[in-house]
């Protein structure tokens, strides 16, 4: 809804009342315009103005940006007129100052900000961007103050700035937006780049843009692993990127080096490295992250970031050396694990695994697609020979080939399991197993899992192994070596399980109360 009252007096057109009523934004202003002189003046305020829907008008689409803003301008200056049109006009003078408030940047809190804009008589346009921090009354600090010649045809302009342990959650939710272990940091620095951003003929360009980005102290919180840089790092602009000399990340167990350039656009080129190496034992919230105990062994990364800015191209290799952990509701263990992975674009490649897993020996291929360095798609292969099983009342000699397949939604499981020996004790309540699965429950969660496995074994074996595999909502096909018949199916349900195995069922009895 929008209102407006306009009286013409003496030559004067005077705006004497705009208001526009929007679901979000509330906008009232006045001002007037003298026909004779070319003078104007418009002064006005804006409330409650959606940064969501301003930053889909300016199409920035890659981020998603919530919160709230207001605004209040005045602006004035005298418009040409007549045959004069072909002149410049009489700068025109801008006050301005608007806040953010409950800012978000993907989904992360994020500080406020306050800007202050104007002009000076010669034509100079000076922003300065402060951040607004703590309870009322807000805490206001000076982050950066750009200035630009507006009468240059060149359009130069300064950029400078100081930080002192300022938050980087904004940059955090900006560059690592779906990475929760990720967390907080802070940094001290100072940045300072001048030049002009048109040529002659009025194109704009960054290339003649120059200065220094000097980062005197840097903390990370990754995963709650505290991260600092080593030394203060220099780095410079010049022809629309930035140098980056060697930068030493620090932590306890993790010792980081990134090197390279990057444009300071999104279309402009980037080529970064990092090198280096984690204790895994010395990570702190490793285990809890992964639901893994036991944790141990050391990582080495060679890693290269190429393509351009908006769209990087990640390369390198993981060399894994000596790992070992164990599962908390598996009985599963794994010690001397070594193996490589390779990057390549979206695509983390198991080159080669082999580990010591309880008492037998693995090995891993595969590979996973990736998408936002999260897993998309999964095909992994896995061999294990003379592996011991104790779990409970439980113990079997088993070697498996498996294949796991999926995604995020749902995997498959499919393979064949040769058992030597297998061992349960009789006190294991067969309805009680059943009843549970029936319910639903399954040991482990995560994504939803089918499996099609083949197993092999004595007859006393493989009756007992059939029946407990049954439990839960696993779909099973079970074939006893060597006969070739496929495989019997029975649902995941008390019923249809007993009736299924009536003789199965018989011969567990027999065999418990033997």
């Amino acid at each position: 809804r929008a209102a407006a009252e306009i009286r013409f007096v003496d030559h004067v057109a005077r705006l004497s009342s705009l208001a526009i009523r929007l679901p979000q934004t509330n906008f009232e202003s006045e001002g007037f315009w003298n026909l004779t002189s070319g003078a104007y003046e418009l002064k006005g305020q804006a409330s409650q103005i959606s940064i969501s829907a301003l930053a889909e008008a300016l199409d920035i689409r890659q981020l998603r940006i919530e919160g709230e803003g207001e605004t209040r301008f005045v602006v004035s200056g005298r418009a040409a007129q007549g045959a004069a049109e072909t002149a410049a006009p009489d700068p025109f003078s801008l006050t301005l100052i608007a806040n953010t408030s409950q800012l978000k940047i993907n989904q992360r809190p994020v500080v406020d900000y306050r800007v202050y804009a104007g002009t000076s008589a010669q034509g100079v346009l000076r922003v300065a961007v402060n951040t607004l921090s703590g309870p009322a009354p807000r805490r206001e600090e000076e982050l950066l103050l750009v200035t630009a010649a507006l009468r240059d045809p060149v359009l130069p302009v300064t950029v400078r700035g100081e930080v002192s342990k300022m938050e980087i959650t904004p940059l955090l939710a900006i560059l690592a937006p779906d990475q929760e272990w990720v967390r907080n940091g802070t940094l001290s620095g100072r940045i300072s780049i001048q030049g002009p951003t048109r040529t002659t003929q009025g194109e704009r360009t960054i290339e003649r843009l120059a200065g220094d980005l000097v980062l005197e102290e840097m903390q990370l919180v990754v995963a709650e692993n505290q991260l600092r840089l080593a030394s203060p790092v220099s780095m410079r602009v010049e022809g629309g990127k930035m140098a980056v000399p060697p930068a030493r990340l620090l932590g306890q167990g993790v010792e980081l080096v990134v090197r390279g350039t990057t444009g300071i656009a999104p279309e402009r080129p980037l080529d970064l490295s990092l090198r280096g190496s984690l204790n895994l034992a010395d990570l702190s919230g490793i285990e809890s992250a992964l639901s893994l105990q036991g944790v141990q062994g050391r990582v080495k990364i060679e890693a290269q970031a190429g393509g351009t800015v908006q769209t990087p191209n990640l390369t390198g290799a993981i060399d894994l050396q000596n790992l070992g952990l164990s599962f908390p509701d598996l009985p599963i263990f794994l010690s001397n694990g070594n193996g490589l992975l390779t990057l390549a674009s979206e695509t983390l490649r198991i080159e080669s695994f082999r580990a010591t897993a309880n008492e037998g020996r693995l090995e891993a291929r595969g590979e996973l697609q990736l998408e936002g360095l999260q897993p998309r798609q999964w095909q992994l292969r896995f061999k294990v020979e003379g592996a011991e099983l104790h779990d409970r009342d439980l113990s079997a000699s088993l070697s498996t080939e498996l294949s796991l397949s999926g995604t995020p939604d749902g995997q498959t499981l499919t393979g064949s399991i040769n058992t030597t020996r297998l061992e349960y004790d009789a006190r294991i309540d067969l309805d009680s197993l059943l009843a549970s699965g029936a319910a639903g429950g399954t040991r482990g969660g995560g994504a939803g899992l089918d499996l099609d496995l083949r197993a092999t074994g004595g007859e006393a074996d493989l009756a007992t192994f059939r029946a407990l595999l049954n439990w839960g909502a696993f779909e099973v096909k079970a074939i006893p070596a060597p006969t070739p018949a496929p495989a019997s199916t029975a649902a995941a349900t008390v019923a249809k399980l007993k009736a299924d195995n009536a003789d199965l069922v018989k011969q567990i009895a027999d065999l418990q109360a033997q």
